[in-house]
């Protein structure tokens, strides 16, 4: 479990840094399959969208024992975790079930959220706190969570929102 943690959370300290396209449709179903099923005839956005399906629907297959529960209040910060779940390839669990929670919210903020919480409802209560509409910046964290509920970052990263 240390192990799929660790993972985890050094692929999102780079996940922000990605491009939309990080793993193109080519690695997930050869070309010379794509005349048969009618692949050729999608466009670009259409083979990017169905390549982060299959890798979103992966992700689920994969993550029987466990995923992210996920903390994001607003439209945009839930798209972006979203986003994040995808490159990550783990998929979303409920809260009763996970060990880690994604926490993404938007800041003028350059740390918005505290390092640890004595639960994850204050957790929840300060990341619906944060003004998410239009603020520049998406703020991404990572928090381990123990027995008890309480929970510890140990992943935040930041990028523009654009």
């Amino acid at each position: 479990m240390r192990h799929v943690r660790l993972v985890v959370i050094l692929t999102l300290v780079n996940v922000l840094a990605l491009d939309a396209a990080d793993v193109p449709l080519e690695s997930l179903i050869p070309k010379g399959k794509w005349d048969a099923t009618g692949i050729v005839k999608l466009s670009e956005v259409e083979r990017e969208r169905l390549a982060s399906e299959i890798i979103t629907l992966v992700a689920a297959v994969r993550s029987d024992s466990g995923g992210v529960a996920v903390i994001a209040p607003s439209v945009s910060t839930s798209m972006m975790a979203r986003q994040v779940l995808a490159r990550l390839r783990v998929s979303e669990v409920h809260l009763r079930r996970a060990a880690q929670v994604l926490v993404v919210v938007r800041s003028s903020v350059n740390n918005p959220l505290m390092f640890g919480y004595s639960s994850v409802c204050d957790l929840q209560k300060d990341a619906d706190g944060q003004l998410n509409i239009a603020w520049p910046n998406f703020h991404v964290y990572l928090y381990a969570m123990d027995d008890d509920l309480r929970v510890t970052q140990t992943v935040h990263q930041s990028s523009p929102a654009e």
